[in-house]
């Protein structure tokens, strides 16, 4: 494939190349298979750099500045138009994608053949047909975000832990400072006891010498 895009284009400048991306871009039928080959030139040979202005530039800064195109989406159309042309031309690449996620990459073909064989198909049929064939791991993977937590219960619960966090925070502030009160209110007392020895305790010695005294003399 790029071989081919390289004889058709590299002979070009690429402003003329990128004059041709705009060109089918704006155009309506089958435009688009050609816009997208044309960015799949300019990313496979790295010429998108030629520009000046995207000289320092990845494909994906080029892609989006540029063309106004996300990266993944024109990687999903790239890989739907080389795989599918045919299929992606006529039914979008959007719907062959879609089977693609849905049904797996190796059943893309054979899905594609019974929408094809479907008569008078329209989207309610053909997402029939697609569902009918979504691959095992996507159904697991579906089931298990069904019992997922969801953001919202998440958010609740962490509301809930942070405000219990916010009580328990606040009744060890309130025991800290009774502790605090407790502390200086043992420290007056120590206090005053210590004062009323001062006083008490010559009184005290003077009354127990005495009391010697007198039984000495008894």
């Amino acid at each position: 494939m790029i071989d081919d895009l390289k004889k058709e284009f590299d002979q070009l400048t690429i402003n003329n190349v990128e004059k041709r991306a705009d060109f089918y871009k704006e155009r309506s039928l089958g435009g688009r298979k050609d816009f997208i080959k044309t960015l799949y030139y300019l990313k496979h040979t790295s010429r998108f750099r030629e520009n000046k202005v995207f000289k320092s530039s990845t494909f994906e800064q080029y892609v989006n500045t540029r063309h106004s195109l996300r990266l993944a989406t024109f990687e999903r159309e790239a890989w739907a138009f080389f795989k599918f042309p045919v299929a992606s031309e006529h039914h979008g690449t959007g719907l062959i994608n879609k089977i693609r996620t849905v049904c797996g990459s190796e059943n893309v073909p054979k899905i594609i053949e019974k929408i094809e064989a479907l008569p008078k198909p329209d989207m309610q049929k053909i997402n029939k047909v697609i569902n009918a064939n979504e691959i095992p791991e996507r159904k697991k993977r579906k089931a298990d975000e069904r019992t997922r937590p969801t953001i919202k219960s998440l958010q609740s619960a962490l509301d809930k832990a942070q405000g219990t966090i916010q009580a328990q925070t606040i009744e060890l502030k309130e025991a800290y400072a009774r502790i605090k009160t407790l502390k200086a209110t043992a420290e007056s007392y120590k206090e005053k006891y210590d004062n009323l020895l001062k006083v008490v305790g010559p009184v005290a010695t003077f009354i127990k010498e005495d009391v010697k005294e007198s039984r000495a003399n008894a």
